[in-house]
């Protein structure tokens, strides 16, 4: 069964990239590469997510921020809708599919930097782990955890992970309830820690949601004027 995520035409690329101003570009990446080699600081981070949107399908997004939180680079598929025959055959296993072995991945394995970091906050895109060798850690806002899940700055909640994802650790930091890789929770962990101090970590979801949505909106009126 074959499924393919459609790379956007050049005009649909033309017209995003004027609606994220450019940033694609990789010497702007490289020339955002400060500080010396025992800078433990977040230099570049990466969001990668999907959206559904009826009756067209999942688009999924993937926008790399600098330390200050300004974009470098940002990726979008083309919608992937599956039919009923798929939705049979995969059962369960469709959603991890979809969204982490076929579009995270296409996102993730296009970009041409490679941050020290990929959020996402659907639980499903982690099945993405076994195909990229990134760190990609599941992040849930402080407002949506379970009272049980309090503790200190830093320490681990639980050992496990997700369906269909490698081992992983749940650890609070202030706001937020990540769930990280085993085997590089104390590197990332200890350069997410000193991110969350001056980068809303949930907001850039939103701006890959609006980014899709523009984009969806210009193609559409591309398509009226033609």
């Amino acid at each position: 069964m074959d499924w393919y995520v459609r790379p956007r035409s050049q005009q649909q690329q033309n017209s995003l990239s004027t609606t994220i101003a450019g940033c694609r570009q990789h010497a702007f990446y490289e020339d955002h590469r400060v500080g010396t080699s025992g800078d433990n600081s977040l230099s570049c981070l990466g969001f990668v997510t999907v959206v559904e949107s009826p009756p067209h399908g999942l688009f999924g997004g993937y926008l790399v921020l600098d330390a200050a939180g300004r974009p470098l680079e940002f990726h979008c598929t083309a919608p992937v809708k599956s039919n009923r025959v798929q939705k049979i055959l995969y059962g369960s296993t469709l959603e991890p599919f979809l969204y982490g072995e076929l579009i995270a991945k296409t996102l993730l394995t296009s970009s041409t930097l490679r941050p020290d970091a990929v959020l996402t906050d659907q639980q499903a895109v982690l099945a993405v782990r076994s195909q990229v060798e990134l760190p990609v850690v599941y992040l849930q806002p402080e407002r949506e955890m379970d009272a049980p899940h309090t503790r200190k700055d830093g320490q681990k909640i639980s050992a496990g992970g997700s369906k269909l994802s490698a081992p992983a650790e749940k650890v609070q930091i202030p706001g937020y309830l990540f769930e990280v890789p085993t085997e590089c929770s104390a590197d990332v962990l200890g350069r997410l820690r000193e991110t969350v101090a001056h980068l809303d970590l949930v907001e850039p979801f939103d701006r890959i949601r609006e980014a899709i949505n523009e984009a969806q909106r210009i193609g559409h009126a591309t398509r009226d004027v033609a």
